[in-house]
């Protein structure tokens, strides 16, 4: 046990230093700790809204959203990243990588204003340019010959 409390200890001091948390914690923005200014690298729960500069690991609760780029796995009812996200955002409701998606999506609408490398799955799909597939009632690839299509969309 004094081991553990010890690794806690300087893993949180070494966090505090670098601006970096291994958790993170959220009612609601600003009211999480630690601020929401410090990077995530690990877990982050938001219950009901959570917000932070970069987020790299497992982002889980009802509204993320992170300000800068993030990577991993983002599961809720809105995930929203700002920069460049790598990884799967699965959402009750609507994902959005404003810049640059590599990866998945799946929900109920998935948004790309960027680039999509990969796969996005739901009712409704929105990206500017895509290199991989679109599956879902109404999918939208703005830099694409076959601009709106049903049921599968890619640049052809």
């Amino acid at each position: 046990m004094k081991k553990l409390l010890t690794l806690i200890f300087l893993s949180s001091s070494l966090a505090a230093r670098a601006y970096w948390t291994p958790i993170d914690v959220s009612i609601f923005s600003p009211a999480e700790l630690p601020p929401c200014n410090d990077a995530v690298y690990g877990l982050r729960v938001n219950v009901p809204y959570g917000r932070t500069s970069s987020m790299y690991g497992i982002d889980a609760g009802c509204a993320q959203h992170v300000r800068g780029s993030a990577g991993g796995i983002e599961c809720g009812g809105c995930n929203f990243v700002t920069g460049r996200f790598a990884g799967i955002q699965v959402a009750f409701g609507s994902n959005f990588a404003v810049k640059e998606l590599d990866g998945l999506q799946v929900g109920f609408y998935n948004c790309c204003r960027g680039e999509s490398n990969g796969l996005q799955v739901g009712l409704v799909n929105w990206t500017y340019d895509m290199s991989g597939f679109q599956i879902g009632l109404v999918n939208f690839i703005w830099n694409s010959p076959l601009v709106c299509f049903p049921i599968v969309n890619a640049p052809f």
